[in-house]
Parts: C-alpha cells; structure tokens; sequence
C-alpha cells in the first residue's frame, strides 16, 4: 500500500482476487481493499475510527467488523454501503465470524464484566446470547457437520 502508517490484518476473500485490511492513521483504522497484485486500493470507510480485522462473508459480496466495541459493521463491497448492527448493553469486542450459509455472525461480547458469546441473525438484525457461562467466552468458532 502506499499508506505511511501500518496496516494490518490482511484477510483475502474467498475467490483470492482481494485482500481486505486495516489501514491505520494514528490510533484509528480505516476498512480498505487492494487486488492482490497491490492495484486499485480504495476504502470502504472515509472516516477513521476504531476496527478491529475485517472478515469476507462466504459468497465475497460483504466485510463485517467490530467498530469501536460497539457494533457490527456489515459492508456490502459492491456498493460501499454499510449496514450497522448493535444492541443497547452488548459491546462486541474482537472479529466476527460468519456461518458458512452467510446467514449470521458470531462474536464475542462484553455484557455487565462477563464475556459471552452472541449471534447476529442478518436477514432481520436480530441478537441473542449463545452462552451464559461466567467466566470467559470468546474467540467463537463454526463448525461443519
């Protein structure tokens, strides 16, 4: 890239054609993505702010990320548009993870000290909590049977 600050967490999409990343100025990040021959680099974020590691949904077409610990971002890589996710007392921290259908997200969330794990269904927007363990519940995980 041609930016002077570091940028971090390159994730590639699932055809191999794009890598996704942070590209950070200061202390903030912008989401951004480049071809894999290092051409036409562009932001999807004009505005700085706190990012964590974006992640490619399965089909290409979305980049979800945590934004400043306190919602989801879902960015539509076509049009740029963005579509933001929380609910009142839940702070998302770390990367979200797609189900392989593309359906919902998982992630790890801070609620009252206590992290646990929490599902996005995105066709409607909606939250709920996975785990009700005390303690610490993070770094979800999909498998597939």
């Amino acid at each position: 890239t041609t930016n002077p600050s570091p940028d971090y967490a390159p994730a590639w999409s699932p055809d191999g054609n794009s890598i996704a990343f942070q590209s950070f100025s200061g202390e903030l990040s912008n989401l951004c993505l480049i071809g894999r021959d290092g051409l036409n680099q562009r932001c999807l974020t004009s505005t700085p702010d706190l990012y964590d590691a974006p992640v490619w949904s399965p089909d290409g077409l979305m980049l979800a990320a945590n934004a400043k610990q306190t919602e989801i971002q879902i960015f539509n890589i076509q049009t740029g548009e963005m579509t933001p996710h929380s609910s009142p007392g839940i702070e998302p921290h770390g990367t979200p993870v797609w189900s392989p259908e593309g359906l919902r997200l998982v992630f790890q969330a801070q609620v009252n000290g206590d992290f646990e794990i929490f599902s996005i269904l995105l066709p409607t927007g909606e939250f709920s909590q996975i785990t009700f363990i005390p303690g610490y519940d993070g770094e979800p995980a999909w498998t597939v049977r």
